[in-house]
């Protein structure tokens, strides 16, 4: 018999930080020095957390919880969506990660897709875009995907004024 527990009333702290720095900030406002924190994290982590944490005096015990791959069939199916007659009118990127392995695989094959206006979840995202050469087209005010929908929106708002 499986059990489930759902739990009430759990607040995360640092839930709306936005970025990894904001987070830190919160982290050492809590937290005191002597204080070990457990980091999960993923395998392409940035150096952000760890280093305003150790910068602090707070030891920090970083486990990589989490790998991020390329899908292996990215390249098939960007193909495949650029060769559809309804294409999309714009692309939105949740992760640095996931910029760079698009922009790699679109560079690979003749397409309209990096003619789109591109969109991002958040500030490292938009700078990965940048960094890669495209420009952006619109930043979500938060790192939410309804912040991100409010953006693509006021994009193409304005280009139809």
């Amino acid at each position: 018999m499986m059990k489930i527990v759902l739990f009430k009333g759990l607040d995360a702290l640092g839930a709306t930080a936005g970025n990894a720095e904001n987070l830190s900030k919160i982290i050492l406002k809590d937290k005191k020095k002597t204080s070990t924190f457990l980091f999960p994290c993923g395998n392409l982590r940035s150096e952000t957390i760890p280093n305003m944490l150790q910068s602090e005096g707070i030891t920090l015990d970083a486990i990589t919880v989490y790998e991020t791959q390329e899908n292996e069939n990215l390249k098939a199916l960007l193909m495949e969506l650029n060769n559809l007659n309804d294409s999309p009118s714009g692309l939105a990127f949740f992760s640095p990660s996931g910029c760079e392995y698009i922009h790699r695989q679109l560079q690979t094959f003749s397409n309209r897709l990096s003619l789109l206006p591109h969109f991002a979840i958040g500030n490292s995202t938009a700078h990965k875009i940048e960094n890669l050469g495209v420009e952006i087209a619109g930043v979500a005010a938060k790192p939410k995907a309804e912040s991100l929908v409010e953006s693509v929106l006021k994009y193409f708002a304005l280009q139809g004024s």
